[in-house]
């Protein structure tokens, strides 16, 4: 038979894992992970009259690589 020992140690370690579940995502949103910040301030982004921009409309450029 089940002993009342065991359901109880069952119950408790159930809810912690519950407990745990719920808390470590609400605990990784609220502290998000330190990334360096870019110390480019300004970027050369080529003149008007660029062809990748007159015929797209809009240019893709790497900022602070």
């Amino acid at each position: 038979m089940i002993s009342r020992r065991f359901i109880n140690w069952l119950l408790a370690t159930s809810g912690g894992t519950l407990l745990a579940t719920i808390l470590y995502p609400v605990a990784r949103f609220l502290s998000p992970p330190i990334l360096p910040e870019s110390t480019t301030r300004q970027l050369e982004a080529g003149p008007t009259n660029d062809p990748a921009l007159l015929q797209q409309g809009f240019k893709i450029l790497r900022f602070g690589a």
